[in-house]
């Protein structure tokens, strides 16, 4: 018994699915048609798609850049505490501020180094980082300044410390010059600005 041959119609496109579904027939070598049918997306569908990647990415990037930079501050500040320390000693002791590295007991400012600082100098009792080494670029031979802080007329209260561009409460005097030209955006929280 010999069946009818159809030849299905070619369905461009089927509404009822969220794909193309294109239908081909493909001429087999024993004269039979094969039907084969094509899944996919549009390139207007991945143009949208790669649209919506591309400004998700541009807006998550700088924010991560910025995050990044002020962990590196922020390990730079952890190299520092040993400095403050010796430059509240000092202040127990003198009743003033060192006026350099030296006098405060440390090394030279070229030999107080780190994965992101090229030097610690002292100065008056203020403690300027130079960033370098293996920090970002934009962070490069950048300088953040911690200055001391003492209560005006007591000066046996504790010192406080001054981060960046912070500025000392009422009452309390400062020590030392601001030497940072870090933007604030990569200061860490734990800078007080």
């Amino acid at each position: 018994m010999n069946l009818p041959k159809f030849i299905p119609t070619i369905n461009l496109y089927d509404r009822t699915r969220a794909v193309n579904t294109n239908t081909y027939i493909f001429p087999m070598s024993d004269n039979k048609n094969a039907i084969t049918k094509i899944a996919g997306f549009t390139l207007m569908e991945l143009m949208v798609t790669l649209a919506i990647i591309a400004i998700l990415a541009s807006i998550t990037m700088p924010s991560f850049l910025v995050q990044r930079q002020r962990g590196e501050v922020a390990e730079a500040l952890r190299l520092a505490d040993s400095i403050r320390a010796s430059v509240t000693d000092y202040y127990t002791i003198n009743l003033s501020f060192p006026a350099d590295n030296s006098a405060a007991g440390l090394p030279e400012p070229d030999l107080l180094i780190g994965n992101k600082v090229t030097r610690i100098e002292v100065e008056d009792g203020a403690i300027h980082i130079t960033l370098g080494n293996k920090v970002s670029k934009p962070l490069q031979a950048k300088t953040l300044s911690l200055r001391p802080a003492v209560v005006t007329g007591s000066p046996t209260s504790p010192i406080s410390w001054l981060c960046g561009a912070d500025y000392p409460v009422e009452g309390m005097e400062e020590a030392g010059e601001n030497k940072t030209d870090l933007d604030d955006a990569v200061l860490p929280a734990s800078c007080g600005n």
